[in-house]
């Protein structure tokens, strides 16, 4: 498998079993399939890595912060992105990483990759949360999944209801929301889903503590 600078030598026996894709290419006469040489190169080596790394004992390494490699972010949010989105490497969070490798399974048809990415994505949520990463992951999710795929992005809608406040006031949430007018959308009827859910809890905790009075009628 060739991707950018990157060769990476695989077993085919493994890694056709594990994705119908790339068998495909290999069976059909596809180029890749008389040069017994497979190009990704329209995709992050670290995330073909990790794809790679993932076909043989189901796991791959979800790279620290301070050690992923460094790509702009001018490409997920745009020329009109904020200085401060600018400035992060596109792959310098967990959040972008887990989510090109989600984008690299669904491309290739690893079901078993994109679940692993997702659980990867919503742990990294818990504990490296920031408004700003997450709008620039966002962006970079949205256009490179159709809407039926639920998974990752549900995740992302669930992220954000639960830090809409922090998130809501910042520069580069106007402006995936603006950009991706589904996504603000869903989050919207999520937060209102969930606030009519607490009025109705409240009102019916009210109505059960109320004093129960037996009218006597004379």
């Amino acid at each position: 498998l060739r991707c950018q600078d990157e060769v990476f030598k695989v077993h085919r026996a493994i890694v056709c079993f594990r994705s119908a894709v790339l068998v495909a290419a290999i069976k059909r006469n596809f180029k890749e399939g008389q040069t017994k040489e497979i190009d990704l190169s329209a995709n992050d080596p670290e995330a073909v890595e990790s794809m790679i790394e993932y076909l043989y004992p189901d796991d791959y390494h979800n790279p620290e912060i301070d050690t992923l490699a460094a790509t702009t972010v001018e490409q997920t949010l745009g020329e009109g992105a904020s200085a401060t989105a600018k400035s992060i490497t596109s792959t310098s969070n967990p959040f972008l990483f887990n989510v090109k490798v989600y984008i690299l399974a669904d491309q290739y048809n690893v079901p078993g990759l994109k679940s692993l990415a997702k659980a990867k994505h919503e742990q990294i949520s818990v504990t490296h949360w920031n408004s700003t990463l997450f709008c620039v992951a966002a962006g970079l999710l949205w256009p490179n999944t159709v809407e039926s795929d639920r998974q990752l992005r549900d995740s992302f809608i669930r992220v954000a209801e639960a830090n809409i406040e922090e998130m809501v006031s910042t520069k580069e949430w106007a402006e995936v929301a603006n950009k991706w007018s589904d996504l603000s959308f869903a989050v919207l009827e999520s937060v209102v889903e969930k606030y009519v859910k607490g009025v109705r809890e409240t009102m019916t905790s009210k109505q059960a503590k109320k004093p129960f009075r037996r009218q006597l009628l004379i």
